[in-house]
């Protein structure tokens, strides 16, 4: 697995507690809804712009700003002051997810020639907030910094009611992440809190596929949805899901929807 801990922040639990209450408040963006199934929100805290209303993601020259949403988080962004080298920063944004997950998907698709480095850091989590890289589902600990290789299909999900949060940080990529401290976060390793599910089994497979009785055009969407969730309760990788919607659809005999999910992995996945 890519994805590691790469550092460790200790919280002001008071402070953070007050920046929470903050958070509560602000506006958040459904931009990339598209990759939601559920409740899933950002904002932006830190971007070319200074403008929180400027929420498609994209490379620029020059040191990030923070919005009117990064000054009123206080903490936060002291938190991103004291601890990284701003000018490898492009954008800062606060990721919410509740009763709800992330499709699998690759991100930085829409860049040919530039790539980025993207890291999490938890602020309010539970056990049922998981993250996912190919066949590996993982918890992130509140205050772990967490470099996610999101160039491989991968996805998130929190299921319980909590509203799942991470600071959200993307960077240069190819700058050692030593280099991206200015502080004593960073850290060489720590153990990550691994998920361990049942093996995928052919039976368990041809129970998914057998929802080529059942698919529509009304209801291929909540068929994705369930076949988004299967790495989570089975080992296997997230990218399984289109191959077994295009199957499911092939099956059903419905040639518009083997064009539909053609396209859906297309654009999740690049390819």
């Amino acid at each position: 697995m890519k994805s590691r801990i790469i550092g460790q922040i200790v919280f002001d639990e008071a402070k953070l507690a007050q920046e929470l209450d903050v958070i509560a408040t602000l506006p958040f963006n459904k931009s990339y809804s598209e990759y939601a199934i559920g409740d899933w929100r950002n904002c932006v805290l830190w971007n070319q712009t200074g403008n929180h209303d400027d929420t498609i993601f994209n490379d620029y020259e020059g040191l990030p700003k923070p919005t009117e949403l990064g000054k009123k988080t206080t903490y936060i962004s002291s938190i991103i002051e004291e601890t990284f080298n701003l000018e490898y920063l492009r954008w800062a944004r606060i990721f919410l997810v509740k009763e709800g997950m992330l499709r699998p998907h690759r991100d930085y698709l829409e860049f040919e020639d530039q790539e980025f480095s993207r890291c999490h850091i938890p602020i309010q989590t539970d056990a049922s907030s998981m993250h996912t890289e190919r066949g590996n589902v993982f918890n992130m600990q509140k205050g772990e910094i967490w470099y996610l290789d999101a160039s491989v299909p991968h996805s998130a999900c929190s299921f319980s009611g909590i509203e799942r949060m991470t600071i959200n940080l993307d960077f240069f990529s190819g700058v050692p992440f030593e280099k991206l401290f200015k502080n004593d976060a960073y850290i060489e390793y720590k153990e990550p809190a691994m998920v361990d599910r049942p093996p995928l089994t052919d039976d368990y497979v041809e129970s998914l596929l057998t929802m080529g009785d059942i698919i529509h055009d009304y209801n291929f969407q909540d068929v994705a949805a369930i076949l988004s969730k299967v790495h989570y309760i089975r080992d296997c990788d997230p990218a399984l899901t289109y191959d077994w919607l295009i199957q499911i659809c092939e099956r059903s005999n419905q040639p518009d929807l083997v064009t539909r999910a053609i396209d859906m992995k297309k654009y999740f996945l690049g390819e």
